[in-house]
């Protein structure tokens, strides 16, 4: 997987998750779907990783609705190495 500038290897994983489930589904993941996809059980930790990715500047969530996240940076802000 190509890495996003800026974020963690684990952060880059959530933030291609969100963007393929999005486009497959129409809508983004819930918490828990994300924590099952990157291997945790805890929401809070899913929620953490969220607040991470919205400080940088690659995800916005509106307000506390359901399902809010979108993905505001695209691929073309991504590092064409691997794993760095």
């Amino acid at each position: 997987m190509r890495r996003a500038r800026g974020l963690t290897a684990r952060q880059a994983q959530v933030v291609a998750f969100i963007r393929s489930f999005t486009e497959a589904h129409g809508r983004s993941p819930s918490y828990r779907e994300i924590a099952v996809e990157i291997g945790v059980r805890s929401t809070n930790a899913v929620s953490c990783h969220l607040d991470a990715i919205e400080r940088k500047g690659w995800i916005r969530r509106d307000g506390f609705a359901s399902r809010n996240i979108v993905v505001v940076k695209g691929d073309d802000d991504t590092k064409g190495s691997e794993g760095k």
